[in-house]
């Protein structure tokens, strides 16, 4: 047996007060993914280490969001600088459309079908709008990760869970 990962995609149900935190979290967390990348174009590097040394306070302090937020938004830096430097591009900017979460600022709650994430106003909780298809996906699982994206002026979380997967043989014996 051999891991994957899979994606699924779950529709928010935000209230007027949640979005307006939603938008601010997303637009600090761009900010703070500008200043990074800032710093990662004057230093010529996308090693996260360095990048967090280098910016990690002015960050926090600038965007006021969490530990955690501040250094999901460095990984992110680092990975887009690497995959445009495979397609021979350059990162220009952000767009406070998502944010990223990992385990530690991110739950999802299967017992009232609801994600918990931090903030820049702190810890929130917010409903799920779920179907058939994701309710079994998700069921007993732990996801690893996640995604706030906005989309269309509406709000998803873009859930990211370890599934075992068979590992494929090849066709039957051949003789020679």
């Amino acid at each position: 047996m051999r891991t994957m990962q899979r994606t699924i995609k779950c529709k928010m149900i935000t209230s007027a007060t949640t979005a307006d935190t939603l938008n601010r979290t997303a637009t600090a967390f761009a900010r703070g993914c500008g200043i990074i990348l800032g710093a990662a174009t004057s230093l010529k590097t996308s090693n996260k280490v360095k990048l967090q040394r280098a910016v990690y306070g002015e960050v926090r302090a600038s965007t006021g969001m969490s530990a955690n937020l501040t250094i999901r938004a460095i990984a992110r830096v680092a990975y887009a600088i690497k995959v445009a430097a495979k397609r021979k591009t350059t990162v220009r900017s952000f767009k406070p459309t998502s944010i990223d979460y990992d385990q530690r600022i991110f739950a999802y709650r299967e017992r009232d079908e609801s994600v918990s994430i931090t903030t820049v106003d702190g810890r929130i909780h917010i409903p799920l709008d779920l179907g058939r298809y994701q309710r079994e996906a998700l069921a007993k699982k732990k996801p690893t990760c996640a995604r706030v994206v906005k989309t269309d002026g509406r709000w998803f979380v873009h859930i990211v869970i370890d599934e075992a997967s068979p590992l494929k043989r090849g066709g039957p014996p051949l003789g020679i």
